[in-house]
Formats: structure tokens, sequence, C-alpha cells
């Protein structure tokens, strides 16, 4: 027992040299996302000019036919972390899923081609926790948008709650979701926006940052559950094997509040 006593704190003192001088490390973790209903869309824009109800509700139909196969996405995504920078991206390219259904309406069985498409919404997030700067690329609706802000405080809630992941002892906390309810969202749907973000972190690795774009806590993040998203950590490597942590510069730069508006700007367009 001593001497196991005497290896963990080696380990301890050894983990606490290695952060002070600069971290480096590489996080590995298993996520789980769902494709939005909302966010499948046909190549038909003008379905009822074309064809009336009757071919906007076959549409509508078959989408909802498809829906399970699109529901839930799973990947592995990375953060990379040295000093008081890091980035947390998917480790292999995401694409949206689609596919072609044809589909017979009226009276003479006129036949119609619907693209669907389930977009696969993610994130390459960059901080700067000195500098209070965050720069992300994010993609939605089929395109990807950089976007430069000012790293925002957490108001993180600490809960009297404990459990271990892999070999890591880990504690609770909660954040209240700051997206408020957008209008165009239905009511089956707000659930994305009124449930705590919940997270566990563990002081074993004493780093402020996290994946997506979450910071601010006593120790790594873990794990996080956000609606239907759920990230879980994978394997933890202190090392960085060579890599540079730099911002994102892939896609059109935008601002936040063009970000948020997408939604209603893709509703019109439609």
């Amino acid at each position: 027992m001593v001497k196991s006593l005497k290896i963990n704190l080696l380990l301890f003192f050894l983990l606490m040299s290695f952060v002070g001088a600069g971290q480096e490390i590489t996080v590995f973790y298993k996520e789980k996302r769902k494709s939005d209903y909302q966010k499948l869309r046909h190549s038909q824009y003008r379905i009822k000019a074309i064809g009336g109800e009757e071919l906007s509700t076959l549409m509508q139909e078959k989408a909802k036919e498809h829906e399970k196969e699109f529901s839930l996405f799973k990947y592995i995504s990375v953060l990379r972390i040295k000093g008081q920078k890091s980035i947390h991206y998917p480790q292999k390219k995401i694409w949206d899923d689609t596919i072609n259904s044809s589909i017979a309406y009226g009276e003479k069985g006129k036949t119609v081609i619907s693209r669907e498409v389930a977009q696969r919404d993610h994130t390459i997030t960059f901080m700067d926790l000195d500098a209070k700067l965050k720069v992300s690329t994010e993609h939605a609706y089929g395109k990807d948008f950089l976007v430069e802000e000012k790293l925002v405080s957490q108001k993180w809630i600490f809960k009297n709650e404990k459990k271990t992941i892999g070999r890591y002892s880990c504690k609770k906390a909660v954040l209240e979701n700051p997206n408020e309810v957008p209008e165009y969202i239905t009511s089956r749907d707000t659930e994305l926006y009124q449930k705590l973000i919940e997270v566990w972190y563990t002081e074993d690795i004493p780093i402020k940052s996290g994946p997506i774009g979450f910071w601010g806590l006593p120790g790594l993040i873990l794990e996080i559950k956000n609606g239907s998203t759920h990230i879980l950590l994978d394997k933890v490597v202190f090392d960085l094997d060579g890599f540079i942590v730099k911002p994102p510069s892939v896609g059109e730069k935008v601002t936040r509040d063009h970000i948020d508006d997408l939604p209603m700007l893709q509703f019109m367009e439609n």
C-alpha cells in the first residue's frame, strides 16, 4: 500500500510539473449527435406550385420514413491543448446524409424526385484563454462558416455528485443553456434550449479548456450531455505528436448573429 501511495504521489507531482511547464495534451472523445428533422430539406423549393398540397404531403411523409435512418450519427472528435490554447475538431471529415426518392402523385401518376438532406452539423473550435478569443468553423445547412468572437465567461453550477470515467475521478457541473427559444422553433424542439447542459470533469488533469467551446472548470471535461448530444472520453495522450494548435481558417467569415439567424433564413428561402 505504501509503495502504491508513493507511485500515485510521484505521478501527481509529475503531472503538476508537466501542467505548469505548458501542457501538451491530446484528448479523444466519442460523440453522438442527432440530425434534426427540421434540417431535412427537399430539392424542390416550390413544392405546392409544382404539385399542390398532395405532392407537399407525400414529400413530408417520405421524409418522415427516412427520419429514423438519418436520426443519429457518431464520430470521434479530438481536443488538442498547448498551454492556454486549444482546438477541438472531428477526427475525420463529416458528410451530410442524402437520399433520393421517386414520388408519384396525381391522377396521371406524375413523378418527381425528392432529394432529402440530413444536415450533420459539427464545429471546429479554437480557444485562447489568455487572449479571451474564440474562433470556430461551423458547418450548418451544407456550408462552412468562420466566426471570430470574444470568449465569454461561463457560469458553472457545481453539484455534489461524483463518478469515475475511465481511471479518472470526476465531479459534476451544470450550465444553464444561454440560448433563448427562437420564435420559429416548434414546441417539440424547445427541449434543446431549456435543459441544463451537464458535464463531468476531472481535477486529476487541471486543464480549463474543453470540447465544443466549454471552458473555465478546474479540470478537464470528460463527458457532456446537452439534449440529444452526448460526448464521452475515449482516451487521453500527453503529447501533441507535432500538431500545431492554431485557429481554423476555413469557411465564409460571418458574425455570430448571422449563424443564429440561419434557421430562419433557410425557412424563408425554402
